[in-house]
């Protein structure tokens, strides 16, 4: 498959769950712990939608330096329902703070799975250097999300007042 097809949706979804995870920082805001890293990373997810569509730009401009891809489409198509399910949830306050780190940590997860270890590295290994950042980010997403995760189970969440 040609990878443009899978990078335009993608970049959808770095944004979509960048929305959702600003949404969820403004519905936790009694929790500075969770406020924050949800607005911390709703900046990040910006900046990684930023590089898959430069990746777009680059990859378009050099088609030739660019195999096709052995991937599912289906699988970003599917992450993409969820988030608009949850974002429903999430502008309607009908989501609990452990059901958003969880749901948050799956995405993470799928999506650096997805991505960073399988799309670009077969569509061009050179090229997929470059935005090894971007995996990192991820892997600190999941690890500040754990963290968060754990603490919820063991204080409890206070409201301020």
């Amino acid at each position: 498959m040609d990878i443009l097809k899978l990078l335009k949706p993608l970049s959808e979804f770095e944004n979509n769950i960048g929305v959702l995870y600003k949404i969820f920082s403004e519905s936790f805001a009694d929790d500075k712990a969770a406020s924050s890293l949800f607005f911390l990373m709703s900046i990040q997810e910006e900046s990684h939608r930023d590089i898959i569509e430069y990746q777009r730009r680059v990859i378009f401009a050099n088609r030739d330096h660019f195999q096709e891809v052995d991937a599912d489409p289906d699988i970003i198509n599917d992450r993409l329902k969820e988030i608009e399910g949850m974002t429903v949830n999430a502008r309607a306050r009908r989501v609990k703070i452990e059901d958003a780190v969880s749901f948050a940590l799956r995405m993470e997860e799928d999506a650096c799975e997805y991505y960073f270890k399988s799309l670009v590295a077969q569509s061009n290994p050179t090229f997929s250097k470059l935005v090894s950042k971007l995996g990192d980010g991820c892997a600190e997403h999941k690890d500040k999300l754990r963290e968060l995760g754990e603490s919820l189970k063991a204080e409890p969440i206070v409201k301020a007042g």
